[in-house]
């Protein structure tokens, strides 16, 4: 009995990884009718998110803040990844940023994905989720954002002195002005 491999490995224009092998078995004292069970896993791209949550402590209204989430394939196949708009029903009061917005993960490798985030409000954000789509997955990887943004205080103090030859001066008042920054208006 004597066995002829023939392999052939091929890479679609999806970026599906098949591998094809052929047996051709003769044995000699068999049996023309002969059965060979043939098996095979099929394999798509399992990506995931190694945090699933990003959490901005210290955020301003209206300026943006920067974290990183990072994706890891799971599998020996490349796996394109791309990241949607915000959604929940808080995602109106802020906005977010993916830098790389999409992208291809080579097999078992990792990526850092920088975020910057904005909140418009001063409001506790925690119903505020992206979506990032993988193809061939099932299901999109889910990033929940939490958030407490502080409103922007601006303050002027106009002293009741101030210095003439290097003399100290009493005016007699002290004005002070405060302006508290909400949803982006002064």
């Amino acid at each position: 009995c004597f066995f002829i491999w023939r392999d052939v490995l091929c890479l679609s224009l999806i970026f599906l990884l098949c591998y094809e092998r052929d047996v051709i078995c003769v044995c000699a004292s068999v049996p023309p009718r002969s059965h060979l069970s043939v098996q095979a896993n099929v394999q798509l791209p399992q990506v995931c998110l190694l945090s699933c949550e990003l959490v901005f402590s210290e955020l301003y209204v209206g300026v943006p803040a920067r974290g990183t989430v990072r994706l890891f394939n799971q599998t020996l196949l490349p796996a394109s990844f791309c990241w949607g708009e915000l959604q929940g029903p808080q995602a109106s009061l802020c906005s977010a940023t993916f830098s790389p917005s999409a992208g291809t993960l080579g097999p078992s490798a990792e990526a850092e994905i920088s975020v910057e985030f904005t909140a418009n409000t001063d409001r506790e954000l925690t119903e505020v989720i992206a979506l990032c789509s993988v193809k061939d997955m099932k299901d999109p990887l889910v990033l929940v954002f939490f958030s407490k943004a502080q409103p922007l205080r601006v303050s002027y103090v106009l002293s009741d002195r101030y210095v003439v030859n290097d003399q100290p001066e009493n005016v007699g008042c002290i004005i002070q002005i405060q302006f508290d920054c909400v949803s982006g208006l002064l």
